[in-house]
């Protein structure tokens, strides 16, 4: 694959992960269960305080989302190494 086949795939990847990413969380804050029905889901894991799990969770995929995203409009991942 050459490099312009990397950048391609590179942004394909970022474009839709990121916001699969993103949704995956907000589905934890506002799907039909909301945030009340993931604390209850962490509770039955055994996972406590779950009300924190849940919104550690939450949160962190929304940012990791928002930023996969948003990383490709960065220059350092298309920048290709001097050989």
């Amino acid at each position: 694959m050459t490099a312009r086949g990397h950048d391609v795939a590179a942004l394909v990847l970022r474009a839709t992960l990121g916001p699969m990413l993103f949704a995956h969380g907000w589905n934890k804050v506002a799907g039909p269960g909301g945030l009340k029905g993931t604390e209850g889901w962490f509770e039955a894991l055994g996972l406590r305080p779950a009300g924190v799990h849940a919104r550690m969770a939450a949160g962190t995929e929304m940012a990791a989302g928002v930023g996969i995203t948003l990383g490709a409009a960065s220059p350092l991942p298309w920048r290709q190494p001097s050989v």
